[in-house]
């Protein structure tokens, strides 16, 4: 059963910096950034564009939430690092909920399998500003 958990974000780009840090990083002898894909958004361009709607806001980092960080972790039992359908299940599973949960949002799932243990996670990034409206997302859920 996967494991979730959530986090505000103050500095958006810090963040998709981080989950997306040097795609070709090897920690561990597994690569770090195993699959990228966007909602609403381009995953090669999503901080361009989610940076992009914060200014049109005038949302500065540090002064509000930016995005909403959903870390979704699953056994080693369930899918496994080694196989591409256990990365792109674990992905997919992801971009499911992304749209499940935050249908007009920017959202960025990037799946890792790097980690103690090397199971599979996803870092689903939402971005908490509306793209049509620049109302805030409130989501006060930190696990299911």
């Amino acid at each position: 059963m996967a494991i979730i958990r959530v986090n505000t974000i103050r500095n958006g780009k810090k963040a998709i910096d981080y989950v997306l840090k040097e795609k070709k990083e090897k920690q561990n002898d597994v690569d770090r950034v195993l699959k990228a894909s966007g909602y609403n958004v381009d995953a090669d361009f999503a901080k361009e564009q989610i940076s992009a709607v914060w200014d049109s806001f005038d949302v500065k980092a540090n002064e509000r939430i930016q995005m909403y960080q959903v870390i979704q972790s699953f056994s080693a039992d369930e899918l496994d690092y080694r196989k591409e359908e256990g990365i792109k299940k674990a992905n997919a599973i992801g971009l499911e909920l992304a749209k499940q949960l935050y249908k007009d949002r920017q959202v960025l799932v990037v799946t890792h399998g790097d980690g103690e243990g090397h199971k599979l996670h996803n870092h689903i990034l939402v971005n908490a500003i509306s793209a049509i409206d620049g109302r805030s997302l409130r989501d006060v859920t930190r696990t299911w």
